[in-house]
């Protein structure tokens, strides 16, 4: 038991920015047929300013 309430609320903070493009830091490794990635893809957003 706690002696305070416990909420389940997380404090988000959300920002949403414009961005000239998306580049591929890491290019995606497929595994067999039917099966996940052997490696995920990773992107990296730009931008020109």
């Amino acid at each position: 038991m706690t002696s305070k309430p416990v909420l389940n609320r997380t404090v988000r903070t959300n920002h949403v920015a414009a961005v000239t493009g998306l580049v591929v830091v890491r290019e995606p490794v497929a595994g067999q047929t039917g099966q996940l990635l052997n490696q995920q893809p990773s992107v990296k957003a730009v931008d020109d300013a």
